[in-house]
């Protein structure tokens, strides 16, 4: 029985179905144990703490489902939870890395467990569908998507498909002979906008019917199978969008459900409140034409209701309807390719998974002149937009595609900034900065408390001056940590997908590589695990690369080229004592150590990066609130931290360590706060604790001048000072001498 009294008497699971709130088989149910054979509880549906509904998966045994990932072996409960406020079109978010298992209500495990026939099994999108279909008697799987009935893709084979091996348990030991494959009333629907392309949405429900028929005929023609047929339906368009899916149906028609599921288990004589189509009557022409995807007038008829009289894209063509006829108004793959100078180009759209997340972007790809009028004829040689060269000019407040007729190789934002809430984000970036009073949210109330020098308001202005002033020099963050799984690359994959498309993270060995077209240019670029084999060659060419105003282009088959650059470079690495050759004067590195996550979130990318448009949203519209000091914008001060001197501690070379140890030692033993001394004295003293030191003067001239910003007497000058002439000796002789000696003082010497 639901607890109703934890969310103090109401909650979004008992507001959404109170009605069966005390159905035995809707919170809880009850099951025979697969090795004891005891009666024992199960949950189905709970609230989490923030009142969003977990659905418990339970596998056809009854026992609840487990999975494990690479990151965490111990096996974890396979909930899926349904938003209580859904953010951007995301309304459930399903366990990471685990990806979609079918969905089994009471009623099924408790006929499988028995072996009971079951004569029509219906496959529903959507696990509450399932669950209350069940309660009426229907006997129904329920899908995490309109494709979650296949199983694991198999390498040596990705394009077939098979049912779950769950599902397949299933039928062969409840002998179903129907298999039906269920769709809500918005199926033939489509969500019509000028620029996108409308075949998108149908193409994915016909390949599902067809991938679902295909497998069912393999049940169909097997002799040791019970299946006789296979169905396609789904609930009519005319009860679209109030009863869109079986448990609407079911919930609103109330008075009416035994006339619901009489019909529904008619199948294909189903008249009222279905469509319903035996596949063996279906060729893959004929759902393909159900789908109004034969061609464009196919699909203007089968969608006008939402088209009406405006223009609409179907597969990469623009059409219109005239009140007669359907016109082509332009051949939209031609916009796939531009030519560039003398050069031909495709734009090749990629998409990658990002946390169960399709993150899509577009890549520049040479291609023949002589392909081109292979495929389209010459007629689209004339189509193809042509641009006099290529500008790189980031701007994600007003995005150019094109300036002074360039071809812009800085892409816009994947998604709009909007107002919203990102506390997710904002616990995430308190613990990277381990300060937590920089910026709170309560309530969905956003209070920052800003401080000079604080590292959370350097971070947000850093990040802010990158979207308002992208253009801007800024400084190298190098997250540090000797530990794994402390959220740096966690980091680096949030701006990556704030920037996605003008972004990228790469390996070191590919930074170091000479062919660069993937990464030159792009704004963003964080070199993962930085552990530089040339520590001294990689972070001259990061310095180089993070203040020059162009970059070579160096893309294979195609000539070396000039581009802006505006890159802002990021490291990330595990060596955080020696990640980098660091000098004093290597300003541009700002340091920021990570410390270990105490309590590991498996769903936190998921929900940072749907709070990206809220967050970037905040970014755009905050005040920066360090002023402008030097030429990466922070002042030294701020950016040579205590994590800089210490890692510049550690990553200095050995005879350098020693010339500091000879000089920290006069500081021990003498009581002045001020010491003159030469290269030449440094150098005597450093041989009396070690023989072999075969460094100059001029080389101690240099380290002095560089690294410690030290500059001599501009004139030559009497001076006395301290010399250490024995190792056993601590106290040290007053010597003196003529020439341009350095001032050393205690402080620059000695910490407090």
């Amino acid at each position: 029985m639901y607890n109703t009294q934890k969310h103090g008497g109401h909650s979004y699971l008992g507001d959404r179905f109170s009605k069966f709130l005390n159905n035995k088989d809707f919170t809880d149910f009850e099951i025979n144990d697969f090795n004891t054979k005891q009666k024992v509880k199960r949950t189905l549906l709970s609230s989490d703490e923030y009142d969003n509904i977990c659905i418990h998966y339970h596998g056809l045994h009854g026992a609840p489902w487990t999975f494990h990932t690479k990151e965490q072996k111990q096996a974890q409960k396979y909930i899926r939870k349904r938003l209580k406020a859904p953010i951007e079109n995301m309304k459930y978010v399903s366990p990471t890395g685990a990806g979609l298992l079918p969905f089994f209500p009471p009623s099924i495990i408790r006929k499988y467990q028995s072996g009971d026939k079951i004569e029509t099994l219906f496959l529903i999108e959507g696990e509450f569908k399932a669950i209350i279909a069940s309660i009426y008697g229907i006997d129904a799987v329920g899908l995490g998507s309109i494709h979650g009935f296949y199983a694991p893709s198999d390498k040596n084979r990705p394009y077939y498909k098979e049912f779950a091996p769950e599902i397949v348990d299933l039928i062969v030991k409840c002998k179903v002979e129907n298999m039906v494959y269920l769709t809500d009333a918005d199926t033939l629907s489509i969500n019509y906008r000028m620029d996108k392309d409308l075949y998108q949405r149908p193409n994915s429900f016909y390949k599902a019917v067809l991938n679902f028929h295909n497998i069912c005929k393999r049940f169909v023609f097997s002799e040791n199978s019970t299946v006789i047929n296979s169905y396609f339906a789904h609930i009519k368009n005319e009860f679209d969008p109030k009863s869109k899916g079986i448990d609407d149906l079911l919930m609103m028609h109330n008075e009416q459900s035994n006339a619901i599921v009489e019909d529904l288990l008619k199948l294909e004589n189903c008249k009222q409140y279905f469509n319903c189509f035996n596949m063996k009557e279906m060729q893959e022409m004929h759902i393909k034409r159900y789908f109004g995807l034969l061609n464009e007038v196919n699909f203007y008829e089968t969608y006008k209701e939402f088209i009406g009289d405006k223009e609409f894209v179907f597969r990469k063509a623009k059409y219109f309807f005239d009140s007669e006829r359907v016109i082509l108004l332009k051949n939209l793959v031609y916009d796939d390719y531009v030519r560039v100078g003398f050069n031909y180009f495709k734009l090749i759209e990629k998409s990658k998974f990002v946390e169960d997340m399709c993150v899509k972007s577009q890549e520049i790809v040479p291609w023949h002149k002589g392909e081109i009028l292979t495929d389209y004829g010459k007629v689209a040689l004339d189509c193809i937009m042509k641009y006099d060269d290529f500008i790189n000019e980031p701007n994600w407040i007003n995005h150019r595609n094109v300036v002074d007729n360039c071809f812009n190789v800085s892409k816009g934002l994947a998604f709009r900034p909007k107002q919203g809430i990102f506390s997710e984000t904002i616990k995430f970036l308190q613990h990277i900065v381990n300060c937590a009073d920089f910026l709170r949210e309560e309530n969905g109330v956003l209070e920052e408390k800003p401080r000079e020098g604080n590292l959370g308001t350097m971070l947000l202005d850093y990040l802010s001056i990158m979207i308002q002033k992208p253009t801007h020099l800024l400084p190298i963050p190098c997250l540090l940590s000797a530990e794994q799984e402390t959220g740096k690359t966690t980091f680096a994959q949030l701006l990556t997908y704030m920037f996605e498309g003008n972004s990228i993270i790469v390996q070191t060995k590919e930074f170091s590589d000479n062919f660069n077209s993937h990464w030159a240019g792009k704004f963003f670029v964080c070199i993962d695990e930085g552990n530089f084999e040339d520590k001294k060659a990689a972070k001259e060419k990061i310095k180089q690369l993070s203040t020059s105003d162009t970059i070579t282009l160096n893309r294979k088959g195609v000539a070396q080229k000039q581009v802006q650059n505006y890159s802002k470079f990021m490291i990330c690495s595990n060596d955080e004592d020696n990640f980098i050759n660091l000098e004093r004067t290597d300003k541009r590195f700002w340091l920021i150590p990570v410390k270990s996550i105490e309590k590991k979130d498996p769903d936190l990318k998921k929900k940072m990066f749907s709070e990206i448009p809220a967050f970037f949203n905040f970014l755009i519209e905050r005040t920066i609130y360090h002023p402008r000091i030097t030429r990466t914008w922070f002042a030294d001060k701020h950016i040579l931290n205590d994590a800089f001197y210490a890692t510049l501690e550690t990553s200095k070379a050995l005879w350098k360590q020693e010339i500091d140890a000879v000089i920290v030692h006069l500081f021990d033993n003498c009581a002045e706060d001020e010491i003159y001394v030469t290269a030449k004295d440094i150098k005597s003293m450093v041989n009396v604790w070690n023989k072999s030191f075969r460094h100059s003067p001029t080389q101690i001239r240099d380290y002095l001048k560089k690294d410690r910003l030290l500059v001599p007497a501009s004139n030559p000058m009497k001076y006395k000072t301290f010399m250490l002439v024995e190792i056993t000796n601590e106290a040290l002789q007053i010597s003196g001498g003529t020439g341009r000696p350095y001032l050393l003082e205690r402080k620059d010497w000695i910490k407090n």
